[in-house]
């Protein structure tokens, strides 16, 4: 089950962004191979943490803390009204999408209109494959919806699958392996923790 970033958490700011195919150059002291090819786009970036009181301090350093380097992927929730529309919408996935797809085709209620930058998910956070796009063009929704969608699809996805739009959760991994640098940083109020897409 993927870990959470405990909710109490304030995230001051995110930054993230949707990262083109291409080398991806990694220290030897990381778990993973010190020289990697990011074989498709993938969401990265950063998220600027700060605990609001001592007992969310101590959670958080031991959440950081439990993700052992850049091995385990954990997962942040991603509100809407913060950085997507405020309705919170589901359904599913009509028709299956291959990687590279720019449109996928999902049933979700009827009548309402989704506006450009809403964020949607695709699939179950705990298993491989989940994925999180965002909309690139208003669309009406209607018994079998395309939309247009940002990054391409970076795993394959069924038919049926389960599509959420609005608060959604993204599923990441740390992008560095320097937690001591960041436990100092939190000591001193607030932490940047640098992330990169998992589809593990």
């Amino acid at each position: 089950m993927v870990a959470m970033l405990p909710t109490d958490v304030h995230i001051v700011e995110t930054r993230l962004a949707i990262m083109a195919p291409s080398p991806d150059v990694r220290r030897v002291t990381n778990r993973r191979n010190p020289l990697a090819i990011l074989p498709r786009e993938l969401w990265g970036g950063a998220f600027l943490l700060a605990p609001m009181s001592l007992p969310v301090h101590v959670a958080l350093k031991a959440f950081l803390w439990g993700l052992d380097g850049k091995v385990v992927p954990f997962g942040v929730t991603l509100r809407s009204g913060y950085l997507s529309q405020p309705a919170t919408l589901s359904g599913v996935l009509a028709s299956a999408a291959a990687v590279g797809a720019q449109q996928i085709v999902v049933n979700v209620s009827a009548g309402t209109v989704i506006q450009a930058g809403t964020l949607l998910s695709v699939g179950n956070v705990d298993t491989a494959g989940y994925q999180i796009c965002e909309v690139l063009d208003d669309a009406f929704l209607s018994a079998a919806t395309v939309l247009n969608v940002a990054p391409r699809i970076r795993s394959p996805l069924a038919a049926g699958a389960a599509v959420v739009l609005g608060t959604v959760v993204g599923k990441y991994t740390l992008a560095s392996d320097n937690l001591d640098n960041m436990d100092a940083m939190l000591d001193r109020g607030a932490c940047t923790l640098p992330v990169i897409e998992a589809l593990l």
